[in-house]
């Protein structure tokens, strides 16, 4: 059962009976919300990400919540969702005469374009150079700027007292062996260790039903801005729910050919048939539409 801060299979939406590309785009919008139990806040992270990721960027309250209504999210739900995110201090609101107005903090804005350098890739640029890092066998315990590397995902941990990075060795303490590479060999084993079957499934799972939203758009004209928009969006989300779940080493690891790779195919097609929309326009469709 759903608790109303999240949304996925039996959560209704917003259905149309104008015409068939209406119906055609609730279909495909049905499909992407069926796909995998969506969190209200984190959806709300990607609209932001997506339409308000340059300094200086704001979204309208009107606009979110056209947005959220139109996969399921009610009113209640989505301002406990921006509650959550300005304690978090991930977004700040002001008024602008009756309006709200949202945009992304200092902190939020800067780990969402951290983030954004992986969501928005479409090609994976793979050293010619590789390093590791041996630390001190006989600790228990990595280093504390070891450990940093580790939760900036700059590196992978290989085994307790080494990790392997991209590019030329930095400067480190006198107590860390540092040794660089242009060759190795990638056992299946370090890919198992890192990415999980389970998301690997998804990845699979998630590529098909992008292949099947880009084919699905491919035989439909000029949807209203408001279905593009969303389509756009949830394509983006369950895209970066997988992507950012691992070490952005793990796709200079292994290549083309796994389900990663054919995610981030499918959801570059996507975005090339659904551009980035400007948030006052999708106000002007909502007016129009009124």
């Amino acid at each position: 059962m759903k608790t109303g801060l999240e949304v996925g299979r039996d959560c209704p939406i917003p259905r149309r009976m104008n015409d068939l590309r209406e119906q055609h785009a609730d279909t495909v919008i049905r499909s992407l919300v069926d796909h995998a139990t969506i969190k209200v806040w984190s959806y709300l992270a990607t609209i932001f990400g997506d339409l308000a990721g340059e300094q200086g960027d704001e979204i309208s309250g009107v606009v979110l919540s056209a947005l959220t209504d139109r996969v399921g999210i009610r009113p209640e739900a989505m301002r406990v969702a921006l509650h959550r995110l300005r304690k978090d201090e991930w977004i700040v609101a002001r008024k602008a005469g009756r309006k709200s107005m949202y945009r992304l903090s200092e902190q939020g804005l800067s780990e969402t374009q951290r983030a954004s350098s992986r969501i928005y890739a479409r090609e994976i640029e793979r050293p010619d150079l590789w390093h590791l890092l041996v630390t001190n066998p006989a600790s228990n315990d990595l280093p504390a700027s070891m450990q940093a590397l580790l939760e900036r995902e700059d590196y992978l941990k290989i085994s307790g007292n080494i990790l392997l990075g991209a590019g030329p060795c930095q400067s480190f303490p006198d107590d860390v062996m540092a040794m660089e590479f242009t060759r190795m060999t990638v056992p299946p084993w370090l890919l198992l260790n890192e990415v999980s079957e389970e998301s690997t499934d998804t990845y699979g799972r998630t590529a098909e039903l992008l292949s099947g939203a880009t084919d699905a758009l491919d035989s439909v004209d000029a949807l209203p801005a408001l279905d593009r928009a969303t389509i756009r969006l949830l394509a983006i989300h369950h895209w970066r729910r997988a992507v950012l779940r691992h070490s952005p080493l793990i796709d200079m690891l292994h290549g083309d050919a796994w389900s990663g790779a054919a995610c981030r195919a499918a959801i570059s097609k996507i975005l090339d048939s659904l551009p980035r929309p400007v948030p006052e326009t999708l106000v002007g469709d909502l007016q129009s539409a009124d």
